[in-house]
């Protein structure tokens, strides 16, 4: 098994809403890596109606995006509390200041920017609704409650955002942005991630029998 030293990378995911971003790091997860998303720390602060919160609550109530610095520290915090892990980053950075900010702290606690890995993940504008549209009929169905995010209206102005801060976050990443095809199932989708930060980056003692992927599929 390769040392932690080389296992410890950095997965970035960059999407629309609804292009499986969540997915795919929790496929992650059973393969070693610890989840950062920026959007269930949000809901957390919500939920617990801290002033914070308050402040969060208004700007997702409106479709919008919540302030970088807030961001920023949240994410930095996080950070801090798991050093020695590999990372995914869900839902973040939404914009070249934010992207920079990662990269800082990053380095600043230790990480190997050679093992910083962007992903773009690419679904036609007709697929995302279909997702979105999916997604809230099967929660509708189950009877549990909708997030915020699961308004139509809502979810057209995140995807209206997405399409500008995703050039912004791009143009800072360059070269360093691999595009993924996401509109497969998500395992496709896992395969070619992997693909790039190759299969001995990954913890494999920690990936559960019988998970139904073999990373040397081509």
């Amino acid at each position: 098994m390769a040392n932690k030293a080389y296992q410890r990378q950095v997965v970035i995911l960059i999407g629309a809403p609804a292009a499986g971003k969540g997915t795919v790091a929790h496929l992650l997860e059973a393969m070693g890596y610890t989840t950062i998303s920026t959007g269930t720390m949000l809901r957390q602060e919500v939920a617990e109606g801290t002033e914070l919160g308050k402040t969060i609550d208004t700007a997702m109530r409106g479709g919008g995006l919540v302030p970088d610095d807030i961001i920023i520290e949240m994410v930095r915090h996080r950070i801090s509390e798991m050093p020695e892990s590999s990372l995914t980053f869900d839902g973040f950075p939404r914009a070249a200041g934010e992207a920079k900010a990662l990269d800082d702290a990053l380095r600043e606690y230790g990480f190997d920017m050679d093992k910083i890995h962007v992903f773009r993940l690419n679904v036609s504008n007709e697929l995302l609704h279909q997702r979105f549209h999916k997604r809230r009929d099967d929660h509708m169905k189950a009877g549990m409650a909708l997030r915020k995010d699961d308004d139509p209206a809502v979810f057209e102005r995140r995807l209206a955002a997405y399409g500008l801060y995703s050039v912004e976050v791009a143009s800072y990443y360059g070269n360093r942005v691999h595009n993924v095809d996401a509109s497969h199932a998500p395992h496709e989708t896992l395969r070619q991630i992997e693909l790039v930060i190759g299969r001995h980056s990954i913890q494999e003692t920690r990936r559960p029998k019988g998970c139904g992927f073999d990373v040397t599929a081509t």
